[in-house]
């Protein structure tokens, strides 16, 4: 069995294991002992300055979203935004991003707050939002913080005040512990339940029949992370890790709920699709709901010069 540690947890985590495999891997014999699949992991350094060759990402990253929200930016009449978001590596690189992405479609960022993973009371920092007067707010925050931030922005008004629109931040599982403050909420949607490709018609209603509910984006994308696993055992013939990764390189999947995936050799990012969208009420039920898809062409960012193969 190929020892493959698939990573499904924040981004703080993922540059520590990229020196883990740089310094045990080598060792015993000097055959490639792990990899390493990033499945939930969206900091640009997994495939920048810390990418590794035996290190994969298979969901999208922070680029790919941008380069969903830089044009849809470019629509929306929000000309000043602030920003709050996860102090750790995610948080500020989606945070950069989102600036960079702003000031390319002519809007100003006139502050950016980062609360501490854990944070309970967002008072504080909803107060200094408010104190802004932007139109609009680009939240990055996820799990219990996108929650807690969400029932507290809905509770003090500030979600009345400023168009909101975040990255993990409306997903299937905060959406249900933010309950109704959650409508209208826009956000890049790396994947939803109404993604209009067969795989995932038949993904869904098999994971229905299985857990009796919807899959989330998580779910989703660690599902595909294994089909690509999978495909790469079977084209190395084998599950000899060091084979594993080289079979990994430049990989084609074709059916996938995304529809065709590539794992880009240069740096070891999944090519795919990108999605935009916003909560709404179906049959009853608040959920992420698809409105605009950017096909793989125009939701890859070319790769960064920074990535130096180990």
């Amino acid at each position: 069995m190929v020892p493959a540690l698939v990573h499904g947890n924040l981004s703080r985590g993922a540059a520590p294991a990229a020196t883990w495999l740089n310094e045990y891997s080598f060792s015993m014999l000097k055959l490639t002992y792990a990899i390493y699949l990033s499945t939930i992991n969206k900091s640009d350094r997994l495939t920048t300055d810390s990418c590794n060759s035996r290190m994969f990402r298979a969901n999208h990253s922070d680029s790919m979203d941008m380069m969903v929200i830089g044009p849809w930016l470019k629509t929306r009449p929000e000309k000043e935004w602030v920003i709050i978001a996860a102090d750790y590596a995610w948080g500020r690189d989606s945070a950069g991003a989102f600036i960079k992405a702003a000031q390319a479609a002519g809007k100003t960022v006139k502050a950016s707050y980062f609360s501490p993973i854990g944070t309970k009371d967002y008072a504080p920092y909803i107060q200094q939002l408010k104190a802004q007067n932007a139109k609009g707010m680009w939240v990055a925050l996820s799990g219990s913080d996108g929650i807690n931030f969400g029932v507290q922005a809905g509770q003090f008004g500030l979600l009345k005040e400023v168009f909101a629109v975040g990255q993990s931040f409306v997903v299937a599982s905060t959406i249900k512990g933010m309950g109704g403050v959650a409508e209208g909420i826009w956000g890049v949607f790396n994947y939803a339940t109404n993604l209009d490709t067969p795989q995932n018609k038949i993904f869904v209603a098999a994971w229905k029949k299985e857990y009796g509910n919807d899959p989330g984006n998580f779910e989703a994308e660690t599902y595909v992370g294994m089909q690509v696993l999978f495909a790469a055992i079977a084209k190395a013939g084998g599950d000899v890790p060091g084979k594993v990764a080289k079979a990994l390189e430049d990989l084609i999947v074709d059916n996938t709920i995304f529809g065709k995936v590539v794992m880009r050799g240069k740096d070891h990012q999944l090519v795919m699709p990108n999605y935009l969208g916003k909560v709404v009420k179906v049959a009853g039920e608040l959920k992420p709901v698809i409105e605009m898809t950017v096909d793989s062409a125009q939701a890859m960012p070319a790769p960064s010069p920074d990535c130096k193969m180990k």
